[in-house]
């Protein structure tokens, strides 16, 4: 029963205050009482979740800030970090996966030779359902014989094929591709080509009952192997070849189109070079000038200045504030402290802290340092700096320390982690009881309000007994 105020009143003007009403007014006061402060409770623990969350996130902002100071970060740390200038002729392009990897210098490259595919061209036909004429001595002696680079050798058929079917037979075969081409009005070509470039993947085609005009297979007296066909050399339109560069001075000539030299970085050609000797007045080359990029590091430390202060910000708001919604404020107060620990222990074989490059903290705990101290450092020194932040595997700098740390807090055995298990069990402890508590009351007042309504028909039956015996006091027999 939930609607006490259908109970009504019981009886005479005396014994109205037996009512509905009156249970329901109990009922609120005892929820009051007993409800209200879980639910003021599950309030205060709604309003610690988005301040937990609050502060995960500037954890996780610092985290992600320190990545440019991570000795394990995927991405190369700020120290590590180059600029690259291209210059010269432009015959080559410079490219690398990781340019922390390339040495610093200057790389020169002269490119002599393209790489190309091998290109074939057949003899004109009408449309691309041509059917290719045979000499007619049988299917098993008409075809074309084609071998990619040191493959094997692949017999095409020729018999009652059209040129489109033959083109899609070849293109299947590792090594080769082949399509049919609209030169011109009703005018069509068979195009075939390595699929790669260089001499390596060149093709060696001969034909057999068949004359395409592709054949290129020559016997020891220079001769086109097969049925006495012609070497027709125009339609050989372009000749497998090597991509040919010195690179400081170092002679190439490789299949491929593109070249990887030490350090990652891949050199790939897009015109030739002149001249032949450096000497002499017309010779062009490439230039790639690498050097280390310093210039990131101050922002990355200004950054990481920015993001501690902000968890200071919201640690201590928390720790100095008795509206504070936390309810495990050590946990905090233990990651700051730890936090701010890694900036006053020492790193590297001079056993320096941030403390010796300009860094201090103020009353507040703030995170501050002295632009013309650490500047100085960075341009006198900057390995110490980077001993400082990031370190070796045997001694971890500040970055990687609170990277790992960060890492760390989230794991099973973690304090993050323990404390949002912490929440989340509290919170649960909290809805059983505020559960418990209204079934208790619901099952309490439903029980008074059948006792009321029993009350109530008793005290009708009184009241109508009593009714007749005042009648007959009043109006005696005669």
């Amino acid at each position: 029963m939930s609607d006490y105020g259908m109970i009504g009143s019981f009886g005479s003007d005396a014994t109205k205050s037996l009512s509905g009403d009156t249970i329901t007014k109990l009922k609120e006061a005892e929820t009051r009482a007993v409800i209200k402060p879980l639910e003021d409770d599950l309030e205060t623990w709604d309003k610690e979740l988005k301040k937990v969350d609050e502060i995960t996130k500037a954890f996780n902002d610092l985290s992600s800030t320190m990545r440019a100071f991570d000795l394990f970060s995927p991405d190369s740390n700020v120290f590590e970090q180059v600029s690259a200038a291209a210059g010269g002729s432009g015959a080559a392009q410079f490219d690398a996966v990781d340019p922390a990897q390339l040495d610093e210098g200057v790389v020169s490259v002269h490119v002599s030779q393209l790489a190309q595919k091998d290109v074939f061209q057949t003899n004109i036909f009408a449309s691309p359902d041509t059917v290719i004429e045979n000499d007619g001595d049988g299917a098993e002696t008409d075809y074309i014989k084609i071998t990619a680079g040191d493959g094997t050798a692949t017999k095409f058929y020729t018999e009652g094929k059209s040129y489109e079917t033959l083109a899609g037979e070849i293109k299947l075969v590792e090594g080769m591709s082949a399509s049919v081409e609209q030169v011109g009005t009703d005018k069509y070509r068979l195009v075939i080509k390595s699929t790669d470039p260089g001499t390596d993947n060149a093709l060696i085609i001969s034909e057999h009952g068949v004359d395409l005009g592709i054949a290129n297979d020559t016997d020891e007296d220079g001769d086109v192997d097969g049925d006495d066909n012609t070497n027709n050399a125009a339609n050989h339109t372009l000749t497998a070849q090597n991509f040919k560069a010195t690179v400081d001075g170092v002679a190439y000539d490789v299949s491929a189109s593109s070249i990887t030299v030490s350090g990652g970085l891949t050199i790939t050609a897009t015109k030739t070079d002149t001249g032949t000797d450096p000497s002499d007045a017309d010779y062009t080359f490439s230039t790639l000038s690498i050097q280390k990029d310093t210039s990131n590091i101050v922002p990355a430390l200004d950054e990481m200045v920015e993001k501690y202060n902000s968890i200071i910000d919201l640690v201590d708001g928390e720790l100095y504030s008795a509206d504070s919604s936390i309810y495990d404020k050590g946990t905090f107060r233990t990651i700051k402290d730890d936090l701010k620990e890694m900036f006053f222990s020492t790193y590297g074989h001079d056993d320096l802290s941030a403390f010796n490059y300009g860094f201090s903290f103020d009353k507040n705990g703030h995170l501050s340092y002295d632009s013309d101290t650490l500047g100085k450092a960075i341009t006198e020194d900057p390995d110490k700096i980077k001993s400082l932040f990031v370190g070796v595997a045997e001694d971890k700098g500040i970055g990687t320390k609170m990277r790992e740390y960060f890492v760390n807090l989230e794991l099973r055995d973690g304090l993050m982690y323990s404390y949002s298990d912490s929440m989340t069990s509290r919170k649960e402890k909290l809805e059983d009881e505020k559960e418990k508590a209204q079934k208790t009351l619901d099952a309490k007042y439903d029980a008074m309000a059948s006792q009321f309504i029993q009350y109530g028909a008793i005290i009708s039956q009184m009241e109508a007994s009593f009714s007749g015996l005042k009648m007959m006091i009043e109006n005696p027999p005669k």
